[in-house]
């Protein structure tokens, strides 16, 4: 499994931008599913789940890892292609429109709230007026710092161990706040 995947292409935001795709990604991240286990998981008809998945092959962002046969029907097994999937500045592409990411980043937080119960939560929402060097030199050291703890984390069955969500949403406003 890669570390990090970047979404750099407009197929690779649209394979992110459907709530069942994001369930698909965080669930096939810490193991490999079929998509009936993937369907009983998310609480869906695995009919329903086809698409998504094949959305998500064809996008890089999920491998076939196995294939086994149960009785007549060949099962398919898949895991996320990543750790975690990452946007970059200045990557050459017209970058769509935030708002639906939002909105299902906001679903699929709901749901892991709910799944979970609320958790403690540390947050805040900062406006910084930085030149555009400043900028990338900033987006740099944030990766840097967030692939440095991912190195460092504990096996989850580790005793010690807690679940942690990182969100971060880190862009340019064209008017002043």
């Amino acid at each position: 499994m890669e570390e990090s995947f970047l979404l750099d292409t407009p197929e690779r935001h649209k394979a992110v931008s459907h709530p069942l795709r994001l369930g698909i990604l965080r669930l096939l991240h810490d193991q490999a599913r079929t998509n009936e286990e993937l369907a009983t998981a998310l609480g869906v008809a695995s009919g329903k789940l086809y698409f998504h998945t094949k959305k998500l092959l064809d996008a890089g962002m999920i491998t076939l890892v196995e294939t086994r046969q149960k009785g007549s029907v060949t099962e398919k097994l898949y895991r996320a292609s990543a750790h975690r999937f990452v946007q970059l500045p200045g990557d050459g592409i017209d970058e769509p429109s935030m708002l639906p990411v939002l909105r299902e980043g906001l679903i699929l937080y709901q749901n892991t709230f709910t799944e979970l119960g609320e958790p403690r939560a540390t947050g805040g929402h900062w406006f910084l007026y930085h030149s555009p060097e400043n900028e990338r030199e900033f987006r740099r050291q944030l990766l840097a710092l967030i692939e440095e703890f991912q190195a460092r984390a504990v096996p989850p069955g580790d005793p010690n161990a807690r679940l942690l969500a990182v969100t971060l949403l880190l862009h340019a406003i064209e008017k002043t706040p």
